[in-house]
């Protein structure tokens, strides 16, 4: 999962969490335009996002949001934001900012020594 991976190295730290930077991004991006059907699909191909989802749980958080496979496997896409699905975008994107900032916390304690 997402917490587990976040007890990585020290010094991978600071890429695991601009890697979650970019999963609230793709879960906050369809929950405040959610008519704006681009950011509703995931190019698979896109070298930040293979690096993104190469973390355990990724994946699972972004299907669990409602994202599954696109009409073509370079893509995973979002069917229209309902409330249901804005419910789901919100509060995955609270969870995962919630170990974002426990990754920030640990790297200051790793700095600070």
């Amino acid at each position: 999962s997402l917490r587990a991976s976040s007890s990585a190295a020290p010094d991978l730290l600071t890429t695991f969490a601009k890697d979650m930077g970019v999963l609230i991004k793709l879960l906050r991006n369809p929950a405040e335009q959610p008519d704006e059907e681009r950011f509703r699909r995931i190019r698979l191909e896109n070298p930040a996002i293979a690096r993104v989802l190469k973390h355990a749980g990724v994946r699972e958080v972004l299907e669990a949001c409602g994202f599954a496979d696109g009409s073509s496997a370079e893509h995973l896409e979002l069917g229209a934001v309902d409330a249901h699905a804005d419910a789901l975008l919100r509060r995955a994107i609270v969870k995962v900012e919630a170990v974002l900032h426990m990754l920030q916390e640990l790297h200051w304690l790793y700095s600070a020594h």
